[in-house]
């Protein structure tokens, strides 16, 4: 199938005050607030590759294959009153829609170099099977690390390990087993490190969901001196539609739950978050300490996000980005702050 280049759209995104910056996504899954990586369906993208963001103000145009699929993604930072070359991700993917490389480089200024590659592998089924990550050294690719994701014959429980390169062979370094029930959900996620040849555990993260199936809590323990100990416990709670209205944490502390966080979430008709906040406990009152805004167009894209922060008594505009889309695709985004992080 030919692919096709979607056209630039030029997006100028204004000046706030300083302070960290969030992220873009429109949370409205319970899955989203899984610590760990129990999905065997998520082509991941390993940290290491990625590039670090230029400072200042910067944009990222992307090119998508007539199927939809994302084929590259450019970085640009400003400087000198033009934008120029960072980073550049390439991705290739095959005829079901599996994505099959993931590749990073950098600009010198004359040339792309490269940086890291990953290689996807699939079963049958269309499930993840392997992720190998290299490195560029020298002219060659060069083993970093793999995952793997294999299966029982049950379908109901997941194994998912980490293993390193060292001296010419792969050596295990952590594994997650994952549990579900006959509906898909899971139950029950055990994290294990490999420590003189056998695997050990170190925490468990233990969910519960509603009848429809809306995940309400999450439960991590750790392993301490042989046994489980909770470490926190995450609630959360739905509207008629399945939206997510309230995500809180409390972490436990001398033998009881004790609050830490909460997030409260509103929606627009069409299921879009228009605002998160965020408020920490301290002194036995709830604080704020972010708050975001966003905005969408009529199929539901999102065109603006803009993040403030909890100053003195009121709140103060941190970071806006805005989002040009064609065919529900992102084109391009860019955003500017102060530097501040």
């Amino acid at each position: 199938m030919k692919n096709f280049i979607l056209i630039l759209s030029f997006i100028i995104s204004f000046s706030l005050a300083s302070g960290q910056f969030s992220n873009h996504f429109n949370f409205k899954d319970s899955s989203n607030y899984v610590p760990f990586f129990c999905n065997s369906d998520i082509a991941f993208k390993i940290d290491s590759l990625f590039i670090a963001k230029p400072d200042g103000n910067y944009k990222e145009t992307f090119v998508y294959d007539a199927a939809g699929n994302n084929l590259t993604e450019l970085v640009q930072k400003w400087d000198l009153w033009q934008w120029v070359n960072h980073a550049l991700y390439s991705q290739t993917w095959d005829e079901n829609g599996n994505q099959l490389t993931y590749l990073s480089q950098t600009w010198n200024g004359e040339n792309w170099k490269n940086g890291g590659l990953i290689t996807y592998s699939y079963y049958v089924s269309g499930k993840m099977q392997s992720a190998l990550v290299q490195n560029w050294n020298n002219g060659v690719w060069i083993n970093s690390w793999l995952e793997s994701w294999t299966w029982n014959i049950a379908q109901d429980t997941l194994y998912h390990s980490w293993q390193t390169w060292v001296d010419e062979e792969w050596i295990f370094e952590n594994r997650e087993i994952c549990y579900y029930d006959l509906n898909g959900n899971m139950m029950s996620g055990l994290w294990q490190k490999w420590v003189n040849e056998v695997w050990e555990n170190q925490w468990i993260n233990t969910f519960s969901y509603d009848e429809t199936g809306n995940r309400l809590t999450v439960v991590k323990q750790d392993w301490l001196n042989n046994a489980w100990e909770n470490n926190y416990l995450d609630s959360l709670t739905y509207d008629g539609t399945g939206n997510i209205l309230t995500y809180s944490r409390k972490n436990w502390i001398e033998g009881s739950w004790s609050n830490n966080f909460r997030e409260s979430f509103t929606y627009d008709a069409g299921g879009n978050q228009l605002t998160a906040l965020v408020q920490l406990y301290s002194g036995g009152a709830w604080i704020n300490d972010n708050f975001t805004t966003r905005t969408f167009d009529e199929h539901g894209n999102m065109l603006s996000f803009l993040y403030h922060n909890w100053q003195f008594g009121s709140w103060m505009n941190n970071t806006k980005t805005e989002y040009t889309f064609s065919d529900g695709k992102v084109l391009a985004f860019a955003y500017e702050w102060d530097g501040d992080s």
